[in-house]
């Protein structure tokens, strides 16, 4: 330990995140780094502004091991955030852009946040309390004016040298948040050592190779979309930003750019293949289809393989361990269902409630153990204490092997649900609803659709002689929910019967949407 208690390895900053950005200055410094819009980044000036943002971090009272905020979408300022925090021996915490004021402020308070990095874009999801709680104020950014990015004013007057702050290999690199089942998110702990393992995963499990294009349409504040991004900059590639998605300018990307990799959602390949003139786009140089969020249906799957690319990866992931296993390409077709098997240096099981292996075909728990798992939650031992165990993390996921050791998910044990690839707590909707005065009794369950994979449905029973229509309940819901937390259906009932629906009072709504 050194004189701030920080650990201090004899092979200091030698496996970090941001030495290998670094190095890579020195190896790859002509190489554009990033590209959006207008702007390209060569790796050199992506080192420097790092560095320069960093020695801005320390300037303004962040010290080694604080925690800082990030608010931003897919845009080059968030990523040089990512580094210069990194540089600045603190730990980052990304919020969804999607999250309304209350969800933010919730964040910022129980992760202990001494500064926040903000996109002007998103200034409407920081409320004053927010803003005032944290010590060190907020740095704020703006992709779209670049005069009012106050990251400008520290690539003008900051040195562009590394800052020099110690950081060790099993540091914090940061704190993934994932949903718990109260709605409060939970913060993964993931060191640089473990993130970089879940980078080399990627990159050997996809075939990539070094030095690749990448476009990246889904969110870095996910991360899906992260471990993309910091797999292309660990190895030398160029990552394509794209703070939405359209389905045009994905396809002329990929022809024009030569684009090897991308990563895309069952309703973005929908979109791909709905498009007109699909068939006449060049997209021979795809070598990636990554699946992000929910798997690919059997009909959709067969139209992307013919009409897209061949090279389609699905596979098994998480926030507490990124992925865990892989589909290659030419299992596709003939393992439809599966997630593949286990990856390099991970192991995965399947138990029963005495937590020993069940025999193949027989569904159970799924838990994994590797050096990709987290060290744990951020200031949750009880948390922990459930999911983490003997080595083991307990997904929550129920699942099965076959007897060739493929891995098929085929539900979930928690109370979570998870619409659209992203997990959503039901408790959270349930005491948003229960605020209202009109409101006796509420449960939130999920239910099958086509589009979400699940969909949100609440039951609402309310107080005698009240009178509330449904798009009312919708509106007052989206004052303290993201609309992804908004239920798709409610339905008005007498009364929700905790005796029928059991302890969670979720399970019987779920068969009776």
């Amino acid at each position: 330990m050194d004189e701030r208690g920080l650990a201090v390895s004899g092979a200091f900053g030698l496996y970090t995140v941001h030495n290998l950005l670094a190095v890579n200055a020195r190896r790859y410094r002509d190489r554009v780094a990033l590209a959006q819009g207008g702007v390209r980044l060569r790796y050199e000036e992506l080192n420097a502004r790092a560095n320069q943002l960093a020695h801005e971090l320390i300037a303004r009272g962040v010290r080694p091991g604080d925690h800082v905020g990030v608010l931003a979408g897919n845009t080059i300022p968030h990523v040089v955030a990512l580094y210069a925090v990194a540089k600045a021996g603190a730990v980052s915490i990304v919020f969804d852009v999607k999250w309304v004021p209350r969800e933010t402020g919730i964040a910022v308070n129980l992760f202990d946040c001494s500064l926040l990095i903000a996109d002007r874009a998103h200034a409407a999801q920081l409320s004053d309390e927010a803003i005032g709680s944290v010590r060190c104020g907020v740095l704020w950014c703006d992709a779209r004016r670049p005069q009012d990015c106050e990251f400008e004013g520290a690539y003008a007057k900051r040195p562009g040298d590394d800052p020099g702050i110690p950081v060790a290999e099993d540091a914090t690199f940061m704190l993934m948040l994932t949903s718990g089942t109260t709605g409060r998110p939970k913060g993964c702990i993931k060191t640089h050592k473990s993130y970089l393992h879940s980078t080399i995963n990627n990159l050997l499990s996809k075939r990539m190779g070094g030095g690749i294009n990448e476009l990246l349409v889904v969110p870095i504040y996910y991360n899906s979309g992260r471990v993309s991004l910091i797999t292309q900059l660990s190895f030398g590639g160029t990552v394509h930003l794209r703070e939405t998605f359209d389905a045009t300018d994905v396809l002329t990307t990929i022809q024009e750019e030569r684009i090897a990799c991308i990563a895309l959602a069952p309703q973005q390949c929908e979109e791909l293949l709905r498009h007109p003139d699909l068939d006449r786009y060049d997209k021979s140089s795809l070598r990636v289809l990554r699946k992000a969020g929910l798997p690919f249906q059997k009909r959709s799957l067969e139209a992307i393989v013919k009409s897209i690319t061949p090279n389609v990866f699905q596979s098994y992931g998480g926030t507490e361990f990124s992925e865990a296993s892989v589909l290659m390409p030419e299992e596709q077709l003939t393992r439809i269902g599966s997630a593949g098997r286990p990856l390099w240096g991970m192991e995965i099981d399947v138990v029963g409630p005495d937590k020993q292996p069940l025999p193949a075909g027989t569904q159970g728990v799924i838990r994994v153990r590797g050096p990709s798992v987290c060290d744990g939650y951020y200031h949750d031992s009880e948390a922990t204490a459930a999911a983490f165990q003997d080595g083991w993390y307990y997904s929550g996921d129920l699942g099965f092997m076959d007897e060739d050791g493929f891995l098929y998910i085929s539900g979930r044990e928690k109370n979570i649900i998870k619409t659209g690839g992203i997990n959503v707590a039901p408790a959270e909707i349930e005491d948003v609803l229960l605020s209202f005065p009109e409101v006796a009794d509420a449960a939130v369950v999920g239910i099958a659709d086509d589009k979400w994979g699940t969909a949100i449905k609440a039951m609402v029973a309310l107080r005698d002689g009240a009178a509330i229509s449904e798009q009312e309940l919708l509106k007052r819901c989206g004052e303290s929910l993201s609309r992804y937390k908004l239920p798709k259906v409610i339905e008005f009932v007498d009364q929700i019967s905790r005796d029928a629906l059991g302890k969670t009072g979720r399970a019987s709504a779920a068969r009776n949407p």
